[in-house]
């Protein structure tokens, strides 16, 4: 039987090792309410690892913006999350090349990348961010990168917080872009009126198509413009589009 003095130096020993041990679970678990950065596939892919070890893949993460950027130009960007717990949401947005900077105090930079300054309610299943990308100088590909977390807001790391990687996303870095793809265009005599009938592949920022007629100048080898119609384009779209328009006169 052991002296009453080691039973009680065995308690003092048990209860220590009881408080690092539980040190250790809130210290490795902790939620990180105000954002962590380098955890994309940029960095490793560790992921948020403190909720969940595995990324679940009914969470969506992606981005929203111009698929083109010109060299040394800034375009809003947007971080999507859906699915998973979705009461609120977290992120981490890296660049290789480009420049990423907050447009608002939702988001913060740290260590060169972007995050939360707290998590964000979802709307609908989706919660979402906006940011500043600036594209590097030289010409070619750049890649942005996300991990997007979807919690439960219970304040406890655990496996009903999902979390997902985005896919890498390529950014084409050019020296000037064209704002319209044009696949097609066509103008038909019709009567006293001409229609117009023109197709895009891509669009960028495109904000729309001012139609304008010219008229023989009194000026030999000028013509005078007048502007006869606008029609809306569709801002920034990889889908074909198609357009019309009647000059009635």
């Amino acid at each position: 039987m052991l002296p009453s003095f080691f039973k009680r130096s065995l308690m003092k020993i048990n209860i220590l090792l009881i408080v690092i041990f539980f040190s250790l679970l809130v210290i490795g678990g902790a939620p990180y309410p105000t954002g962590i950065t380098g955890v994309t596939k940029l960095t490793g892919g560790a992921g948020c690892a403190c909720h969940n070890f595995s990324p679940e893949p009914t969470v969506s993460v992606w981005f929203e913006g111009p698929d083109s950027v010109e060299a040394g130009q800034s375009e809003i960007f947007r971080i999507y999350i859906s699915g998973g717990a979705a009461v609120e949401g977290g992120f981490d947005v890296a660049a290789m090349f480009g420049d990423l900077a907050p447009v608002d105090g939702s988001v913060w930079i740290l260590n060169d990348e972007l995050t939360h300054t707290q998590p964000k309610a979802f709307v609908n299943d989706t919660v979402y961010w906006d940011f500043n990308y600036t594209a590097p100088m030289t010409l070619g590909f750049d890649t942005l990168y996300a991990v997007g977390n979807s919690v439960n807001d219970d304040g406890i790391p655990n496996s009903f917080d999902k979390w997902n990687f985005s896919d890498n996303t390529p950014i084409h870095i050019v020296e000037h872009i064209v704002p319209v793809e044009l696949t097609a265009f066509n103008a038909t005599a019709q009567q006293n009126s001409v229609s117009l009938n023109w197709q895009t592949a891509t669009e960028t920022n495109n904000s729309g198509y001012e139609l304008q007629r010219s008229e023989t100048s009194n000026v030999k080898g000028q013509s005078e413009w007048q502007v006869v119609g606008f029609i809306p384009g569709f801002g920034t779209t990889t889908e074909p589009k198609s357009y019309s328009f009647i000059d009635e006169n």
